[in-house]
């Protein structure tokens, strides 16, 4: 099957897990894959192995949470594939698992810094390249606990809740893309 032929996919936290599975499946499907996360190793054996299967894949290191890095890195998908036209915000991290007034800030904003700033920036600079493309679809990777929440991981819980309103936002902002959310 071809279903993605002709498309560009970041997949971020794309080297293992849900993102390795998403990274190979759009890549069965006929898309060019940009694997982005911290995990090197990983990530530059998962696109090897792609590679190695006859896909177009490449990997490249990039901290979500950084905006600058995440500019330049999709600015270098875009380059090096031609486009960008599907963005798949899966990075993120629970962080500590601890009561809300037993928290630190440092590991509060560690969890919104991945799971919220995350999906914000890479979605920020994705929109630019989708546009030039005249086409886009982004997918940010939720959780049911951002809609009924558990006693448990609070950073986590509020992270995935703003993730599934930032995704609402988006697309009723950028119509002309489509923005889906799905929940893992």
């Amino acid at each position: 099957m071809e279903r993605l032929k002709g498309k560009v996919a970041v997949i971020t936290g794309g080297a293992v897990g849900i993102g390795a599975a998403t990274a190979t499946r759009m890549a069965e499907e006929g898309a060019a894959v940009a694997i982005l996360d911290c995990q090197d190793r990983e990530g530059e054996a998962l696109a090897s192995g792609l590679s190695d299967r006859g896909f177009r894949a490449g990997y490249w290191h990039c901290d979500v949470s950084s905006e600058q890095e995440v500019k330049q890195v999709l600015d270098k998908v875009a380059d090096s594939f031609g486009s960008l036209t599907v963005l798949v915000n899966n990075a993120g991290i629970a962080g500590p698992n601890k009561p809300t007034h037993e928290l630190t800030e440092e590991e509060w904003d560690a969890v919104q810094n991945v799971n919220v700033k995350g999906v914000f920036f890479c979605t920020k600079h994705a929109i630019p390249h989708m546009k030039k493309a005249g086409v886009g679809s982004i997918i940010n990777l939720s959780s049911i606990y951002g809609l009924v929440s558990a006693p448990d991981i609070p950073p986590y819980h509020a992270s995935k809740g703003a993730v599934r309103l930032m995704s609402k936002t988006d697309a009723l902002i950028y119509d002309e893309l489509r923005c889906m959310i799905c929940f893992t």
